[in-house]
């Protein structure tokens, strides 16, 4: 074993790329690198786990082939003997897989005949549980050995117990831009929408912004509430509908937007949802997929977009600016096309122009930025 003098010097070089990933001027990958380099013969990951919706937010690793990476993201993670281990473990647990949960335990498990003996010789571990937040499992496990466990397993547990704070520091700091990035996203979404009630959620119907008749409503409690910051239609056949449809946009169906229509005993409205473009930070913790939601009345008028405005803010020529008018109105490109008398072929190269000077990606993001006008 090595020496202490030894083992600070590996704690010191780890703490380091951990601080330069959380500020972006290295990549988490290095994190994984410095340990693999500090033990030869292992290989090391940073894992964000879903724990409601299976799947990872974000995922790093050295040392294993990308090949059986992928494999065990995609397939193996979901027969993992030891997720119940890890959920179950406290935020800041450091587990020795020899002392612990040992991987003879599982010796008669798919995950460790097809999996684990196919990756090679690393049944022994040390994993650290990072941060177990309201719906991620993050956490740091280093593979190696059991020829090398006896060295490993004490020098990987120090080393892991005084890297701790430097980790849980990552995620706080990251908790805070993530919770910034989401707030300035569903607030810019909520710009010039005071007409109706407009709200903006996240995937698990959690409440991030509100427009002022959004709020009345929530007071007033007619056809929805927010309970403990959570939305819910009253009528429970809709609110399933609802779920169903958020639940859609968020798993990246083929339609950004879904409209659905709502009836009660006096009144009636039409509920829009509309995915939000996605806000990337700098990895470990992805910014969470977020939903506008609006509600109107099916009897009034759409408003169409201002020409002259949108012509001044970016520069569009009027054709250009008929074609968004009719994209506003809900009309697919081919349709939009005709109603303002040009070809398909020249709607699409007017299409492009349109997102370079809009800075839309697509179709949905265009429509996002033309409701605002």
């Amino acid at each position: 074993m090595r020496d202490e003098r030894e083992l600070r010097a590996i704690v010191s070089e780890l703490s380091e790329e951990i601080r330069r990933a959380t500020w972006g001027q290295t990549e988490w990958k290095d994190v994984c690198k410095a340990v693999t380099r500090s033990f030869p013969g292992s290989y090391a990951a940073i894992l964000n786990q879903n724990v409601l919706n299976p799947g990872f937010g974000f995922v790093v690793s050295d040392g294993i082939e990308e090949e059986d990476f992928n494999n065990f993201l995609t397939h193996y993670s979901l027969r993992n003997p030891w997720q119940d281990f890890w959920s179950k473990s406290p935020s800041g647990a450091i587990i020795v897989s020899e002392r612990d949960e040992p991987a003879s335990l599982y010796r008669n498990s798919e995950f460790y005949n097809d999996w684990m003996r196919k990756v090679g010789d690393y049944d022994a571990a040390v994993g650290i549980k990072i941060r177990s937040l309201s719906e991620e499992l993050l956490y740091l496990p280093t593979h190696y050995s059991t020829r090398l466990a006896e060295t490993y397993d004490r020098e990987l547990e120090y080393v892991m117990t005084r890297v701790r704070p430097v980790l849980d520091e990552a995620v706080s700091i990251k908790q805070r831009i993530r919770s910034l990035a989401e707030h300035q996203n569903a607030l810019a979404a909520l710009i010039d929408r005071e007409e109706g009630i407009a709200f903006v959620i996240d995937e698990t119907m959690r409440l991030k912004n509100a427009n002022t008749a959004a709020i009345a409503e929530f007071e007033r409690s007619k056809i929805l509430r927010c309970q403990r910051d959570r939305i819910r239609f009253h009528d429970p056949v809709f609110n399933d509908r609802f779920r169903h449809s958020c639940r859609m946009l968020v798993g990246g169906a083929a339609r950004s937007r879904h409209r659905l229509a709502l009836r009660w005993r006096t009144g009636a409205a039409i509920v829009s949802l509309c995915r939000l473009p996605d806000v990337t930070i700098h990895g470990l913790l992805p910014v969470h997929p977020q939903i506008l939601v609006q509600v109107t009345d099916p009897h009034q008028t759409a408003s169409r977009p201002n020409l002259e405005l949108l012509c001044a803010m970016y520069d569009l020529t009027p054709r250009e600016a008929l074609l968004c008018q009719s994209f506003a109105a809900g009309l697919p490109l081919q349709q939009a096309c005709k109603a303002v008398g040009i070809s398909y072929e020249n709607g699409r190269q007017r299409l492009k122009m349109i997102f370079q000077k809009t800075g839309a990606r697509n179709q949905a993001e265009l429509r996002m930025i033309l409701s605002r006008f």
